[in-house]
């Protein structure tokens, strides 16, 4: 469960039994308060009976009356010997008790204040069931903010968290943005206090991930670079041993070993690129790029190849297309993608480079006719080392994962696709 749902169900839980419990201290507070007024109303009615007059009035003369609801008085004069009841329909107890009690008749429940003077019995009688609907009343009305208060305080308490964690959602993002070379720390300026111990933790495995890819890329280039002299010498000895062959079993195997060595050589460069461009740091750059030139100037170095295999790189009219990055990594990842559909195209075939602009966007798609990738593979295809599944052109599986590298590191987006027709791949920048 997530931190913020966490706090929210928290939260509100704290808030339901606190509204409730508050909720319920008002009913049985109100309902006390209701019924201690009409014990007061009852006491004064009495009291009011006892000095005044002695009323006549028949029962029949009071409009509306039901003694059910309302108060039932009786009067007995001591000294006259008048008697007077309100309703005659309530048989009030023979006993007298002074002060409340209660007593059942066959209208239900009732309670009943008796005062007793020199001159006169007052007896007054409420029906109990009259007393809990205005005590229920009196107390659904207190208690009502209360369990209205708390959906509200479900949706306060959401929106505050939500504020809260929002903060931490920050930091979160700028996390979640880091590509995979990029160690650059974590600011704790406008990070809660809270979690400033966890952000500079973090930052402390970005400076020792930075220690690492550092050392690593130092020994990649280091060995790279020092491959490239014995391995230009392996070249240099090749061609004295190939001018000086005669027999075509030992010119085969010279092949072989030239191919080989080119293969090495090949591999090393791949190397040498990949560490220049893991020391070169993830930062972007704002630097205005000429797609057209650096096209024009990958195309001119590939074509040699292109001819060799009977390639025909299909170009439209180039329009004056431009983007921000670093022109070096642009030309490198083009020249990649280029490269790997010119050798991987069949002889003779076309490969064909488009650019659009697509709102905010240059969209360039290089596309080839071979033999495309196997679906389970796609998703690979840039880690380091992969070499997808039927490959037979000698390869490092290195190319992609440069290209990839670049991408991350100037903001581009890279992807492969197989062709709808099956014969061939589509690669979009």
């Amino acid at each position: 469960m997530s931190l913020k749902r966490s706090l929210i169900l928290a939260f509100a839980g704290l808030l339901t039994v606190l509204g409730i419990l508050s909720a319920t201290f008002a009913y049985i507070s109100a309902s006390s308060e209701a019924w201690d007024m009409m014990d007061a109303q009852q006491n004064q009615i009495a009291r009011f009976a006892a000095n005044g007059p002695l009323l006549q009035t028949p029962v029949n003369a009071l409009p509306g009356f039901e003694a059910e609801d309302d108060f039932v008085v009786d009067i007995a004069d001591k000294n006259s010997g008048a008697h007077f009841r309100s309703h005659s329909g309530v048989t009030l107890p023979k006993e007298l008790i002074g002060g409340f009690s209660a007593f059942t008749d066959t209208n239900g429940e009732w309670r009943l204040y008796t005062l007793v003077t020199e001159a006169r019995i007052v007896r007054v009688a409420q029906p109990v069931a009259a007393r809990n609907d205005i005590a229920a009343d009196s107390a659904l009305g207190a208690t009502l903010p209360f369990l209205f208060a708390i959906p509200v305080s479900w949706l306060l308490i959401t929106a505050l968290v939500a504020a809260v964690i929002r903060r931490l959602t920050i930091v979160a993002d700028t996390v979640n943005q880091k590509t995979p070379g990029d160690t650059t720390p974590i600011a704790t300026d406008d990070a809660p206090l809270e979690i400033r111990p966890l952000i500079n933790a973090v930052n402390g495995a970005l400076a020792r991930q930075q220690s690492a890819l550092e050392q690593q890329s130092d020994f990649l280039a280091n060995a790279a670079h020092e491959l490239r002299t014995p391995l230009a010498a392996i070249g240099l000895q090749i061609g004295n041993l190939k001018s000086v062959a005669k027999e075509p079993v030992v010119i085969e195997r010279i092949k072989e070993l030239e191919s080989g060595a080119k293969r090495a050589a090949a591999l090393t460069d791949q190397l040498l690129r990949l560490a220049r461009q893991e020391a070169s740091g993830s930062k972007a750059s704002n630097e205005i790029v000429s797609l057209n030139e650096t096209l024009s100037a990958v195309i001119a170095g590939l074509q040699p190849l292109a001819n060799e295999r009977r390639i025909d790189l299909a170009l439209p009219l180039l329009q004056p297309f431009k983007t921000r990055g670093y022109q070096a990594d642009i030309h490198v990842a083009l020249e990649t993608l280029l490269d790997n559909a010119i050798r991987y195209s069949q002889a003779g075939s076309k490969v064909e480079v488009t650019i659009q602009q697509n709102k905010n966007q240059v969209v360039l798609t290089v596309t080839d006719n071979g033999p495309g990738i196997v679906k389970s593979d796609l998703p690979h295809v840039f880690e380091r080392f992969y070499r997808a599944a039927g490959q037979e052109n000698p390869g490092s599986g290195l190319g992609l994962a440069i290209a990839k590298m670049i991408a991350d590191r100037n903001r581009l987006t890279i992807t492969l696709a197989n062709r709808k027709d099956g014969h061939g791949l589509i690669a979009t920048i």
